[in-house]
């Protein structure tokens, strides 16, 4: 007996399923694509728009840094620094910073007797404000700062009200802020 072969070539397929399922990836692959290429534009344009404003902050700052020097030949920033150390409340430094020159100029005071050096503070003021006639002189102090005893900051403010019978000296007041 023979027995019936099937011919293998009348075995259909029907791909139509895997075909729908294989363009409907391509398409989310695609709109993918599409949305990352968008967002990337997008971070692109807003990294160009903060580059923009980087180079226009720096032409800012640079018209500031020439003013600034310019100002230096008409202006000098003093700043009094008065810091003590709560452990030992007997010695305290005081720093004067003279902004144009970049120098500093430090001062100690030890226990009780400071009346030495507080004279010295006020005569090392003095013989920059009169040497230097041209210039306006603006005086700081830390006021209002934790870090200043109220006796030396009463003592400094003192100083600073003494030198402002000079005509080219002003006083930058401390702004106290409320809680």
């Amino acid at each position: 007996m023979k027995r019936n072969k099937k011919n293998r070539t009348d075995v259909l397929i029907d791909v139509t399923s895997l075909l729908d399922v294989v363009f409907i990836i391509l398409l989310i692959v695609i709109t993918q694509i599409s949305g990352s290429q968008s967002s990337a534009l997008a971070r692109e344009a807003k990294a160009e728009a903060a580059l923009r404003e980087a180079g226009t902050q720096q032409k800012i700052y640079r018209d500031q840094v020439d003013s600034q020097e310019s100002m230096n030949q008409y202006v000098e920033f003093i700043s009094v620094v008065s810091i003590y150390d709560p452990d030992t409340l007997t010695d305290r430094t005081i720093t004067v910073h003279f902004s144009a020159e970049d120098r500093e100029e430090k001062l100690t005071l030890k226990g009780e007797a400071v009346d030495d050096t507080y004279r010295e503070l006020s005569q090392l003021l003095a013989e920059y404000i009169d040497d230097n006639p041209e210039k306006l002189v603006v005086l700081s102090l830390n006021e209002n700062d934790e870090d200043i005893l109220y006796r030396d900051e009463k003592r400094i403010q003192g100083i600073f009200t003494d030198l402002l019978d000079k005509p080219n000296v002003r006083v930058k007041t401390g702004i106290k802020e409320e809680a």
